[in-house]
């Protein structure tokens, strides 16, 4: 999946901001979180392995961010429960 043409962009209150996950979407022995944020079916991401492009003083970018990962919030707890369900499924059924 070629990443590099994909654009993030979060409507925040200074606006829309364009975003993106840190480093590069190439596969590693270390892959970087925007590598996994596309290609592990089962990555959690964290609020340092993004940030934002768009031009903003440095306090406006935090409040930004926060405001994204306050956004990102449901999904993720959404993304965990099911995880979680997944790895209990998995283990249940291991010896069947």
């Amino acid at each position: 999946m070629n990443t590099s043409n994909h654009k993030l962009y979060f409507t925040s209150s200074k606006g829309v901001v364009q975003w993106d996950w840190k480093g590069e979407n190439l596969p590693s022995d270390n892959p970087s979180p925007k590598y996994k944020a596309y290609n592990h079916q089962w990555y959690v991401p964290k609020k340092s392995e993004f940030t934002i492009i768009s031009d903003l003083p440095a306090t406006d970018k935090q409040q930004v961010k926060d405001e994204l990962w306050a956004s990102l919030e449901a999904e993720i707890d959404y993304m965990k429960a099911i995880r979680k369900i997944h790895l209990t499924n998995h283990k249940n059924n291991k010896g069947v």
